[in-house]
């Protein structure tokens, strides 16, 4: 008799496509950073032109202020993959990721949308919540 080898399991395929979630984990890693320091220059210039022409760092400090003093810890969605996720094309040339993750004991909630330009997909709209997994249930 000749034992034979166990056959391998195929790899699981990826639940979201490596690139979306690319898109997710850089863009909330920036704004982690971001949040941490105060210095919102890197989302902003990182970002498509037109939202860079529409908020300043000290505008985008202030719309994450409140993220900034509960802290919503952004660290997880770097390393996990979304409890949720959803990705939608509005038009041809603009693509929105939204989901949620877990985060410690809050549920984080993210919607980012980008605009394909110059062959990159470059933010145009960013928006978190988070809420205490106790008063989700």
């Amino acid at each position: 008799r000749r034992a034979s080898a166990p056959i391998a399991a195929a790899p699981a395929k990826p639940r979201f496509p490596p690139q979306h979630l690319y898109l997710v984990r850089s863009t909330l890693a920036t704004l982690a950073d971001a949040n941490r320091t105060g210095n919102y220059s890197v989302l902003r210039d990182t970002a498509a032109p037109a939202f860079q022409a529409k908020h300043t760092p000290a505008d985008l400090a202030a719309v994450f202020a409140e993220a900034r003093k509960r802290p919503i810890d952004l660290a997880p969605a770097v390393m996990l993959e979304p409890e949720t996720f959803e990705a939608t094309r509005p038009t041809g040339e603009l693509l929105q990721l939204a989901g949620t993750f877990v985060s410690g004991g809050d549920r984080i909630a993210f919607r980012l949308v980008y605009a394909a330009i110059g062959g990159h997909w470059r933010l145009t709209d960013v928006a978190i919540g988070a809420e205490a997994m106790a008063a989700a249930r």
